[in-house]
């Protein structure tokens, strides 16, 4: 075991998990294939005669929260295990570096495969429904989606990004801390934690606002008589909405990645 960091050694390290745990990755990246393909010839059956490419967007977004938290929730599970958790342990890398190496296969890994697949799959349902619109196209509709359209449903499609890489860093957390039924247990403290946060943010909004004053999305209005009279507008500024979205968006992920590094500091077995 080793405190100092170095990049040879985690490109070693990267190098060894892959060597170890290929077979694992490799049937895991065929059923990923196998269940993307059922779902899209699920979405053909049912989708009628009028599809929609949004509606594979959504499949996308959905399959990749669940199969990223799985895989993320399965990072550390050699903790579960004496012989394996120890021997994981005592391995001469330092644990900034053991870190680094399942972040590089959850984050940069996990996601090109997914993508890989999911793409994959879509090309040849696309094919398909569009060979039914072709051969018979006062039956058969297929919507494309509009990118770069403030009204498609791909507008949004960058902030469930954002959430995906919080949540996949919130599971690889909940790995380090519960090796066993990790995926499980991580699923309860979160739904947990969120309930508490919407609750009391709900409690203190409730509390706050008396009579006269409304919030309308991005400022704050006290108005001195009724609705319909002047009011005074409170809002934040510029630079500081602009930094307050920036944490929103961004600092999640690193914030449970360091939360797991100090866990890891003082892992025992």
């Amino acid at each position: 075991m080793t405190a100092t960091f170095s990049f040879p050694r985690l490109l070693q390290l990267i190098r060894k998990q892959w060597i170890e745990n290929s077979r694992l990755y490799l049937f895991s990246t065929l059923a990923l294939l196998g269940i993307l393909g059922l779902v899209m010839i699920f979405w053909v059956l049912t989708d009628g005669k009028h599809y929609s490419e949004d509606g594979l967007y959504i499949i996308f977004l959905f399959g990749l929260f669940i199969a990223g938290s799985v895989f993320a929730s399965m990072s550390f599970s050699m903790l579960g295990n004496k012989e394996r958790g120890t021997y994981w342990l005592a391995f001469p890398a330092s644990h900034l570096e053991k870190l680094l190496c399942m972040i590089f296969y959850n984050v940069v890994v996990f996601t090109l495969v997914y993508c890989a697949c999911f793409f994959l799959v879509k090309s040849m349902a696309v094919s398909y429904v569009t060979s039914l619109v072709a051969d018979d196209p006062e039956v058969y509709t297929f919507r494309r989606s509009i990118w770069g359209s403030d009204r498609s449903f791909l507008a949004i499609v960058p902030y469930f990004i954002y959430g995906f890489f919080a949540v996949q860093a919130f599971y690889l957390l909940g790995s380090a801390y519960f090796p066993r039924y990790s995926f499980v247990i991580t699923t309860i403290v979160g739904s947990a934690l969120i309930f508490v946060f919407v609750y009391y943010t709900m409690e203190i909004l409730e509390g706050s606002f008396h009579d006269g004053y409304s919030w309308n999305g991005d400022h704050l209005r006290k108005y001195d008589g009724g609705f319909n009279t002047p009011y005074q507008r409170y809002e934040l500024s510029p630079v500081f909405t602009n930094l307050v979205i920036f944490g929103v968006k961004y600092i999640w992920a690193p914030v449970f990645w360091v939360v797991a590094w100090f866990r890891l500091k003082e892992k025992q077995i």
